[in-house]
């Protein structure tokens, strides 16, 4: 059983799963608020659907729709699995 306590970035989240935003890293201060405008607030419910060619970017479903996301800002965004 994996530990849900532990905040992990959202690019390591393996498709299919889900997880509840947490907050940003001190380097996704930044970017937060466009991510904040996209739904990105805490406690709402993110789930990995894969990725494009080449592994960026990443892709998500957040709210009911999907959207993608660089690998290099999914890595400040911080989720605890759920």
């Amino acid at each position: 059983m994996q530990n849900t306590d532990t905040a992990i970035p959202l690019s390591s989240l393996e498709k299919g799963a889900s997880a509840s935003i947490i907050g940003f890293s001190e380097k996704g201060k930044e970017i937060s608020n466009r991510l904040f405008e996209l739904g990105f607030v805490n406690g709402s419910i993110i789930t990995a659907c894969g990725k494009a060619p080449f592994g960026n970017p990443l892709i998500f479903t957040i709210h009911g729709g999907k959207l993608s996301l660089r690998k290099e800002d999914a890595k400040n965004v911080l989720v605890r699995r759920i």
